[in-house]
């Protein structure tokens, strides 16, 4: 340090008023800066959550319904939107059988079981046995799902869309989906 005492012709100098109006304007800058790049990041982390989630939504309904059709037997498709089927009594997981090659029906009435539908209600994926509704997996506000056969396949082509559109901030988690059900139990 030094000790000397500062004489008469040394100036101390000071920020000018233009000085510190460029360093105002160059922080602001760098801060506009670093808040958008921080939106942005945001943004993009809230959309790959969305997508995401509808995705897991469509894994889960293919596969809550393909575990419900093979406890079953597929009998029609009256509506795109609707599917009805026979659902099997099940011994230790395994189904059961009341004659050679005569599968056991959950609930037979007269000479035919009841038949279960699985159909889209509101915003989940539902179905409907002896009167008794069970939500199978959720679609979403915007959700929807539909069902058709191929012809001579024996097959279920499952298609629509879960998930929904964020009004507040415009990110959308639909995900449209398309899938086939080789079943091997249609009546």
């Amino acid at each position: 340090m030094n000790s000397r005492p500062l004489s008469m012709g040394t100036k101390v100098r000071g920020l000018t008023l233009v000085e510190m109006l460029v360093t105002a304007t160059l922080f602001l800058a760098i801060s506009a800066a670093t808040g958008a790049m921080l939106f942005q990041s945001q943004r993009a982390s809230e959309k790959s959550v969305a997508t995401n989630d509808a995705n897991s939504k469509a894994l889960l309904l293919f596969e809550k319904l393909r575990l419900e059709l093979r406890s079953g037997r597929v009998v029609d498709n009256p509506l795109p939107e609707q599917l009805h089927y026979w659902i099997y009594q099940k011994e230790d997981g395994v189904p059961k059988f009341k004659a050679p090659g005569k599968l056991e029906f959950l609930s037979e009435s007269g000479t035919d079981p009841d038949v279960a539908e699985v159909s889209g209600e509101g915003e989940n994926l539902v179905r409907t046995f002896q009167g008794k509704k069970r939500i199978l997996a959720s679609l979403g506000k915007d959700g929807e799902v539909r069902f058709r056969w191929l012809v001579g396949l024996q097959a279920l082509v499952v298609e629509g869309k879960v998930g929904e559109t964020h009004s507040k901030n415009s990110i959308s988690s639909k995900k449209e989906f398309h899938f086939i059900l080789a079943l091997s139990n249609v009546e």
